[in-house]
């Protein structure tokens, strides 16, 4: 963890509004945690100190957090991870990453014992937006076979037209780019399908292990497909958006947390690929209708969630984790300055 990152955590957890690690680790779910009276006020607090948020847009912003927080904690996969602390410093650099855990913009995830927070794709579209000097961050679009497409590299790269035609082959992708409008005008970023698939190759190990073990025989139908298997499109927009936020300036704060999220995934060895796919996954059969939260006094509350308050996941795939597998070596691919 990066010690500017965890020295402001332990402030937080210091001052007037501290959590002991006594206190937190009283708490037997995870869930609970959020309903301490200190850990929304410490939240809320410094959610206003780091984003600039007035105290009413803190407090709504921690009531959709808490909501999606307990959502996801309360699924099986998090049974062995009871350690209480981790589950506050998640909390707090969710805070920080000033993202949602709603549709892909971060995630909560088990990590043995612990509970580690990732930002997710969409999140990085969220940070570029708040980087100083970004006006807005258009979405990535995917150029098919077929198209009316041409874009020019200098003397500045930029697109000159994009449209679909009659012809358009949707079996087959050629490019995706993304444009952000600066202050000084608008950047683009581009690549071609080829250097998409060469990192895919290269860097994703969810992939990898998936062809492997279909081309060995030992892929079985309960075992969760890969992100460039389910949502092949999402896959690829992701690529580039990681390929531009790598390229952006960024804040000190946004620094520090890329650091800190990479030297966890390094250490632990997490495949942000196979996070994003089990989040698209929930997404492909979500049902966004009424749902049922159960209260402490044993009484039922029907809460309705849609796509524009939040997200509602079905339960995890509960089935045993399969044995780590050799997996098969991905093609060369040259554009490794990043998290692919």
């Amino acid at each position: 963890m990066s010690i500017r990152i965890y020295n402001q955590i332990i402030y937080t957890m210091s001052n007037k509004l501290a959590i002991t690690k006594a206190a937190l680790e009283s708490v037997t779910q995870p869930a609970d945690i959020i309903e301490l009276d200190a850990v929304k006020e410490n939240w809320i607090l410094s959610c206003m100190q780091t984003t600039g948020r007035t105290k009413e847009q803190a407090e709504i912003k921690f009531n959709l957090e808490s909501l999606l927080f307990k959502k996801t904690v309360t699924s099986t996969k998090f049974d062995k991870a009871t350690n209480m602390v981790s589950y506050y410093v998640a909390l707090m650099e969710l805070m920080l990453a000033n993202v949602t855990l709603q549709e892909g913009g971060g995630y909560m995830v088990p990590l043995g014992d612990q509970c580690v927070f990732m930002v997710g794709w969409k999140g990085r579209l969220e940070q570029m937006q708040q980087i100083p000097r970004v006006l807005y961050v258009h979405q990535p679009e995917i150029v098919y076979e077929g198209d009316d497409f041409e874009y020019e590299l200098a003397p500045v790269k930029r697109i000159l037209r994009h449209k679909e035609t009659p012809q358009r082959n949707w079996e087959v992708k050629t490019h995706v780019y993304m444009i952000v409008d600066m202050e000084r005008g608008p950047v683009t970023y581009i690549m071609p399908m080829r250097d998409v698939f060469a990192i895919r190759n290269r860097r994703s190990k969810s992939y990898k292990d998936y062809v492997w073990k279909k081309d060995n025989g030992k892929w079985e139908d309960w075992m969760d497909l890969p992100m460039w298997i389910s949502d092949e499109n999402a896959a690829i927009k992701k690529t580039l958006v990681k390929h531009a936020y790598n390229a952006m300036p960024k804040t000190e704060k946004m620094k520090d947390l890329d650091r800190m999220q990479a030297e966890r995934a390094k250490a632990h060895n997490i495949d942000p690929d196979a996070i994003d796919a089990d989040e698209v996954a929930k997404e492909e059969n979500v049902n966004y209708s009424d749902y049922t939260v159960v209260k402490e006094d044993g009484t039922e509350n029907t809460v309705t969630f849609d796509k524009e308050t939040g997200e509602v996941n079905p339960p995890a795939n509960d089935k045993p984790p399969v044995a780590n597998q050799e997996p098969k070596n991905g093609d060369a691919g040259k554009w490794d300055n990043g998290d692919f």
